[in-house]
C-alpha cells in the first residue's frame, strides 16, 4: 500500500517518519532546509494524516511494507538515511533492520524505550484511571471516533489551541487518523517492542537522541542498555519534542 509522502530536493536521500498521531508536517522545517542539498522524502504513516487506512491491520509488518513500498516506488538513490521520532522511531528501527543494506544511518529521537506492555501503559497513563479511560478499551474507541472522524473539523481548529507546544499545522493533523491505527500501532510498536533485541542487529551508524526532560522511566531503561559500539546515545537539554526545540541538534546529527 502507498503511503501519502512529500518529496523535495536532489541528491542523498533523507527519509522521515513521524510519531503518534502526527504527519509529515512535523518534519516540515527540515524538510524545507535539507532539500537545499538532499533529497528529502516525508511519509505519513499508514492510517495517519493523508496515508490511506489499512484493512490488514497495523502491526509493524504492515507498517514497514506500506514504507517500503512507497520509499521503491520514488526510485530513491540507495543507500539513504532514515530519521524517526518517538514510535517513528521505533519503526525506523524495525525498517532499517528489515533493509539493512538500503539504509546508510540511522537517526532515532526519543524512542520511548520500554521493558514490557505493562511498563509501557503504566508509563503512558501514568497509571491515572482517566487516562486508562481516554488511551485504552472500548471508552477509548468512542472517543477516538468521535474526535477524530465525526468532529474532526472542529477538533483539528481546537487542537491548534490545546496542543500550543506544536506548530498549528503539526497540532491540526493530530486528529487525522483511525482509533484502529492508533490502538494496533500502540500495541504493535510501542507495547510489543523488543527495542534491545533489534538494536544489536543494527550493525551501520546509529545515533539515539533524547531530551533531558523526556519521560523519566524512558530515559532510566535507555541508559541502562549496553549499547553496540555503532550506536552513539546523545542527551540534549529539551524534552520529547527535541526535533521541534532544537533543529540545529538534530541536523547536525542527521547529517555528521
Amino acid at each position: 500500500m502507498k503511503l501519502f509522502y512529500i518529496d523535495q530536493g536532489q541528491g542523498e536521500a533523507i527519509v522521515f517518519i513521524h510519531g503518534m498521531a502526527l504527519s509529515h508536517k512535523y518534519w516540515n522545517e527540515y524538510v524545507q532546509e535539507l532539500s537545499k542539498t538532499h533529497r528529502t522524502v516525508a511519509v505519513d504513516l499508514l492510517g495517519f494524516g493523508n496515508s490511506p487506512e489499512s484493512k490488514e491491520g497495523y502491526a509493524e509488518e504492515q507498517h514497514i511494507e506500506a514504507i517500503h513500498h512507497t520509499l521503491k516506488s520514488l526510485d530513491l538513490k540507495k543507500p539513504y538515511t532514515v530519521v524517526g521520532h518517538s514510535m517513528g522511531g521505533l519503526i525506523a528501527l524495525k525498517y532499517t533492520k528489515a533493509f539493512q543494506n538500503e539504509v546508510s544511518k540511522l537517526v532515532m529521537i526519543a524512542p520511548p524505550v520500554y521493558t514490557g506492555a505493562k511498563q509501557a501503559r503504566a508509563d503512558i497513563t501514568k497509571s491515572r484511571r482517566l487516562l486508562k479511560f481516554v488511551y485504552y478499551g472500548a471508552s477509548s474507541h468512542v472517543l477516538c471516533y468521535t474526535w477524530c472522524k465525526t468532529l474532526r473539523p472542529l477538533s483539528s481548529r481546537l487542537a491548534q489551541r490545546y496542543l500550543k507546544h506544536l506548530p498549528k499545522d503539526v497540532a491540526a493533523d493530530t486528529v487525522r487518523h483511525t482509533w484502529h491505527a492508533y490502538a494496533d500501532s500502540m500495541k504493535s510498536i510501542i507495547e510489543g517492542q523488543q527495542f534491545k533485541e533489534d538494536l544489536v542487529q543494527i550493525k551501520i551508524k546509529t545515533v539515539l537522541l533524547y531530551g533531558d526532560k523526556d519521560r523519566g522511566t524512558v530515559l532510566h531503561n535507555v541508559r541502562a542498555l549496553e549499547l553496540p559500539p555503532q550506536v552513539e546515545l546523545v542527551i540534549a537539554k529539551g524534552a520529547h519534542h527535541l526535533p521541534l526545540e532544537n533543529t540545529e541538534l538534530i541536523t547536525r546529527h542527521i547529517l555528521g
